[in-house]
């Protein structure tokens, strides 16, 4: 999970600080696994740490998005494994449509040390007549018809004690909540209650 916040860090602060307009991943399938996972008593090898896996030469850790076995030409071994960093960049780009605006948000801490360890990223389609932080409106019709007019707000902790969030009451109607932590992967959410575990990405959606 740790490897997966990393990522979704980069990438906020890709938005926020260096203002980029899109942010691109440069591999999706990796074989550097790092260990045999037909071997015996080997289960637990593609979801632990190993000092041979392969992380696109920043760590060597098992954090790429997904790896299937340099062997499976010989082995039959054809599986996916998929980690936490797979889920934390299906936040970033499942919800997030074509032309949407991203907006600056105020966090407001309440002097709480936790709220260090909080990253917001909040984007609106279908608004074409207010202006986010690129100056200008940028929404198309693909993102109106696909999404309507609403918001995706992404909320990571990247802290290792869970945050109490409260959203604005002016963003619409609850509409979908899916949440990434250590002991869940993309899952689908009731309702929204304000608490982002340790070590979590939150995505809310909403309609206007």
């Amino acid at each position: 999970m740790v490897g997966g916040l990393q990522m979704a860090n980069l990438v906020y602060q890709s938005f926020t600080q260096a203002l980029d307009a899109h942010f691109d991943w440069w591999l999706a399938l990796s074989s550097g696994i790092g260990c045999d996972p037909t071997a015996p008593n080997s289960e637990n090898c593609t979801t632990t740490y190993n000092s041979n896996g392969w992380n696109d030469g920043l760590a060597r850790i098992l954090t790429q998005q997904v790896y299937y076995d340099p062997n499976y030409a010989t082995n039959g071994n054809y599986a996916l494994y998929t980690t936490k960093r797979y889920f934390v960049m299906k936040h970033l780009s499942q919800f997030i449509e074509y032309g949407a605006v991203r907006y600056d948000v105020d966090v407001e801490s309440g002097n709480a040390p936790s709220s260090l360890a909080l990253r917001v990223l909040a984007f609106k389609t279908g608004d074409d007549n207010n202006e986010g932080d690129s100056g200008k409106a940028s929404v198309d019709k693909k993102s109106i018809a696909n999404g309507g007019s609403g918001w995706t707000i992404l909320l990571m902790n990247l802290g290792p004690t869970e945050i109490s969030v409260d959203l604005p009451g002016n963003i619409g109607r609850l509409k979908r909540v899916v949440r990434t932590s250590p002991e869940e992967d993309w899952a689908d959410l009731s309702n929204y209650d304000t608490v982002l575990p340790a070590l979590s990405t939150t995505t809310i959606i909403t309609d206007l």
